[in-house]
């Protein structure tokens, strides 16, 4: 992880709380992977903090920038409306995901032959809920 550590300086509470573990949990060739996901999950159910947020999303897909410094680990409040999904990509990072509301699934498929007679074929599925 080893990231340049972002100015918290007039950061939420809450906001603080989490980065301040992720930086403890970020240790050079040892990082604490379970802190940091544990801190994401104690966010995730700050329904008072996160509430408001989610209510500025609405009903529609986006993404609300909650720390987003020029360098270091982001947070991002990312919302999909029911039936949408993101484009198939690759984040060429870790990404940490903890459901508010609702379920997030993770879906992974193997591509069968090619060109037109090409399908996709489900070998996992993965369901995250708060």
């Amino acid at each position: 992880m080893t990231h340049t550590r972002p100015d918290l300086t007039g950061v939420d509470a809450p906001l603080r709380a989490l980065f301040g573990v992720v930086a403890e949990a970020d240790r050079p060739g040892d990082p604490d992977m379970a802190a940091s996901g544990r801190a994401m999950v104690q966010l995730a159910r700050d329904h008072d903090y996160l509430m408001p947020r989610v209510a500025e999303l609405g009903d529609t897909t986006g993404i609300l920038r909650l720390l987003v410094p020029e360098r270091g680990p982001r947070l991002m409040l990312v919302h999909r409306r029911e039936g949408e999904i993101s484009p198939i990509h690759d984040h060429a990072c870790w990404v940490a995901i903890a459901p508010i509301v609702g379920v997030e699934t993770h879906r992974l498929y193997q591509v069968i032959g090619s060109g037109e007679q090409g399908r996709l074929e489900r070998i996992s599925e993965q369901a995250l809920t708060h």
